[in-house]
């Protein structure tokens, strides 16, 4: 099968890891670890490398999907991890130390385990040696090499880098439960805020409630005050009328309409 970098190049000296007649894979170079999330690991860079697929088209989920634009679309992309192996960026210039520590542009790489050999003498070291331990393989899935220090490969280099892997995988993990616990925590302030504007509102229609309760009051203070000056001004006019049925009183007296 051949293998292709993101733009649709041939990438050559790229190898797939998974062989399957029609299947789609990840590809690596000789004497890299093939990793299940499509990276390879690369023991001359000690990271992490983002090479090939044999999907043209780089869609498919097999295929590394990240750091696949713009002038690395056509080359192999050596990760630059930012503290652990859980956060990356792509390249390893000074473009991509700026951005691991800035944190802008960094990428979360699901957790990938090695994909180990299935032939008794390990992991091919070029074409042929790799097309002789797939044929004498009885397993589907072949690695491309084992961990290769100047071009040697030894077994015991590609156990340790497995669980260099393992442990990588277990930091990842601690990540994600660590970004799952702050998204819960996120939800749970958000839930707060959401009680704490609807005790807002309570708290609105209850004063709402208050001033429409005081304002009734000042029109029935009103109302009442309004009372007391009709009665102050009957009161008034009682005083008034008193006054000249007194005044009368001498006139009638005269008139013999009223006895001394």
């Amino acid at each position: 099968m051949t293998c292709y970098y993101p733009d649709g190049a041939v990438a050559e000296g790229l190898q797939p890891c998974n062989t399957t007649a029609g299947a789609v894979s990840s590809c690596c170079r000789v004497g890299d670890v093939c990793l299940t999330n499509g990276f390879c690991f690369s023991a001359g860079q000690n990271s992490l490398v983002r090479r090939g697929c044999t999907d043209s088209t780089f869609n498919s989920t097999e295929c590394p999907r990240i750091c696949i634009t713009g002038a690395v679309s056509s080359v192999d992309v050596v990760m630059t991890p930012c503290g652990d192996y859980t956060y990356f960026c792509c390249g390893q210039d000074n473009a991509a130390r700026s951005c691991c520590t800035s944190r802008n542009g960094t990428v979360l790489l699901a957790a990938g385990t090695a994909i180990l050999p299935t032939s008794p003498t390990g992991c091919p070291l070029d074409n042929s040696t790799a097309a002789s331990n797939i044929n004498q393989s009885a397993k589907s899935t072949v690695p491309i090499s084992a961990v290769a220090g100047l071009g040697v490969v030894s077994g015991v280099a590609l156990i340790i880098l497995a669980v260099l892997v393992v442990m990588w995988r277990k930091k990842a993990d601690r990540a994600n439960e660590a970004e799952q616990r702050v998204m819960d925590v996120q939800q749970r302030i958000r839930e707060a805020e959401q009680l704490i504007m609807e005790k807002d509102q309570r708290v609105m229609d209850v004063q709402q409630r208050i001033s429409e309760a005081e304002q009734l009051i000042m029109e029935k203070d009103q109302r009442v005050m309004d009372v007391q000056q009709r009665i102050s001004e009957a009161e008034q006019l009682i005083k008034e009328k008193d006054q000249r049925i007194e005044d009368l009183k001498p006139f009638e007296r005269k008139a013999g309409l009223i006895g001394p």
